[in-house]
């Protein structure tokens, strides 16, 4: 499995990239920005994508059913295709959008530049979205 971001995790927050190979083997995983020390870099709002080798319908409705429950203070975007997942905040697609921007990275871009806080807060709410899912997924009784 290829972990392009294998460092991202703070004090009493689930590693995310850990939380997933519980659910399965993962052909590929990656979150930007990763935790490197660089604080600047939570001005941009996450993306996190990942695939799994073999697909499992229940863990993917589970993650699914989290996203939507999931009370955060940001709408999350979740995409699907061939195999592949993204989740990212809602706000990167209206930026793109109202400014005309075309493409996710420079929407991130803009908004680091123009909306900071808006990154920042989204960073958190990923981290407080790896705990909601480790524990959802508890309760669930699937990993």
């Amino acid at each position: 499995m290829n972990e392009s971001n294998s460092c991202w995790k703070t004090q009493n927050q689930t590693n995310i990239f850990q939380l997933f190979r519980n659910f399965g083997e993962l052909k590929n995983m990656s979150l930007s920005p990763c935790n490197d020390g660089d604080e600047d870099q939570y001005d941009r709002p996450p993306i996190l994508s990942w695939g799994f080798i073999n697909e499992n319908p229940n863990i993917d409705a589970m993650i699914i059913e989290a996203i939507k429950a999931f009370p955060s203070k940001i709408k999350w975007h979740f995409t699907y295709r061939e195999g592949w997942w993204a989740l990212f905040p809602e706000y990167i697609l209206e930026i793109m959008k109202r400014e005309n921007i075309d493409g996710y990275e420079p929407a991130r871009s803009w908004l680091r530049e123009n909306e900071p806080e808006f990154g920042r807060m989204a960073n958190r709410e990923l981290a407080r979205f790896a705990n909601y899912l480790k524990e959802f997924s508890n309760v669930k009784r699937l990993i």
